[in-house]
């Protein structure tokens, strides 16, 4: 679903994030008008090799999203933190399931289709900076989907969805993150906030 062009400029995207994590990271210095750093951020503690005990919030996202030219979307996401710790004990990283539904409609030569999917997933994160975050997701869910062919005839669908991917989470302000995902199931851009 995704075009060739659409990934090449994602990956400008995320690449520019990543250049730009070290700058981040130089300007962190906590204020004191800030709520602690364990209620703002998916990105909490001091760096990739801070191994330390963390919490880690709830994160509720949403995302528009493009999938190639012909089609767009909405995501909504709850994550629910599983292991504050990660996976790898001597790295910042973390373990959250995230679940919520996507929403879409495509226009193709034939027609024009919309579907409603709620999906399950897990998001692996870790942690560079207090402000700057990379997780890759995995996870299913159960697509209900319409198809219409002309205006007068259509078809009902339903099927497995796998929704897979990477992303970033960027803190702007407080609670508040810009996340940017690229899927196999196409872009997306959004805001995340730390509950």
């Amino acid at each position: 679903m995704l075009s060739f062009r659409a990934a090449v400029r994602l990956s400008s995207i995320l690449m520019t994030a990543l250049a730009l994590a070290p700058r981040l990271a130089l300007a962190e210095s906590p204020s004191p008008a800030e709520p602690p750093a364990e209620v703002q951020a998916p990105s909490a503690g001091n760096g990739l090799f801070d191994a330390g005990p963390h919490h880690r919030p709830y994160l509720l996202s949403g995302s528009a999203w493009a999938a190639g030219l012909d089609g767009i979307g909405a995501s909504l996401r709850l994550g629910i933190p599983l292991l504050d710790g990660g996976v790898i004990p001597l790295i910042n990283d973390s373990l959250q399931l995230e679940v919520g539904a996507d929403g879409w409609t495509a226009w193709e030569d034939l027609g024009r289709s919309a579907g409603l999917t709620p999906v399950a997933s897990l998001r692996w994160t870790f942690h560079f900076t207090e402000r700057f975050a990379a997780f890759a997701t995995a996870g299913l869910g159960w697509t209900f989907s319409y198809w219409q062919v002309t205006w007068a005839s259509g078809a009902y669908a339903r099927g497995l969805w796998l929704d897979a991917g990477a992303g970033v989470l960027v803190r702007v302000i407080g609670p508040v993150h810009l996340r940017a995902d690229v899927t196999n199931n196409g872009l997306r851009a959004g805001l995340a906030v730390a509950l």
